[in-house]
């Protein structure tokens, strides 16, 4: 086959010119096209992306919210276990030394006043005697008690003979003892 070309070649070589500027634009036009639509792909992905932040950042923050609520309610509550478990260290049972000492009160005595100071060990007693012998039946009676290592009994009780106003002080013993 033969190619006849009738144009001139000054024109062939503008018409070559054309169509590599005409080329050229159309992949610029492209580029420009293709980098609109990645831009555009990439700021949709850069805003769902800061508003998932943004819903990770106020998760995390109810949750720290929720967490210090819980720390600070643990510390609480470890505070009151901390408190209950020195009372139970501390806790000694009266119920057998009280029941004991009271039971052996005898007839013609009676208590108004019963005072315990459980860290010195003492009970600070007053009442009422009917006669110095049941004041003094009572002081021996304490003194036999098992739980009690001494009664302490001001002489200035033993001055009336009747219907007498005492006050004495029980000392008791360890309970290891």
């Amino acid at each position: 086959m033969i190619d006849l070309n009738f144009i001139n070649p000054e024109e062939q070589i503008e018409m070559h010119k054309e169509k590599i500027i005409l080329v050229v634009r159309d992949v610029f036009a492209f580029l420009v096209i293709t980098t609109a639509l990645v831009s555009s792909v990439m700021l949709v992905g850069r805003n769902i992306m800061q508003e998932s932040i943004a819903d990770i950042t106020d998760s995390s923050t109810l949750v720290k919210i929720q967490e210090n609520e819980i720390n600070v309610a643990i510390k609480r509550i470890n505070t009151r276990l901390k408190n209950i478990d020195t009372l139970q260290k501390q806790y000694q049972v009266w119920t057998p030394t009280l029941a004991s000492i009271t039971s052996t009160i005898p007839a013609n005595n009676q208590l108004t006043s019963f005072v315990l100071d459980t860290e010195t060990r003492v009970i600070q007693v007053k009442g009422i005697s009917k006669t110095r012998e049941s004041l003094l039946a009572l002081k021996s009676s304490l003194e036999s008690d098992g739980h009690v290592a001494s009664v302490d009994l001001p002489i200035s009780n033993l001055l009336s003979k009747e219907d007498i106003e005492f006050s004495l002080t029980i000392h008791l013993k360890n309970l290891e003892e």
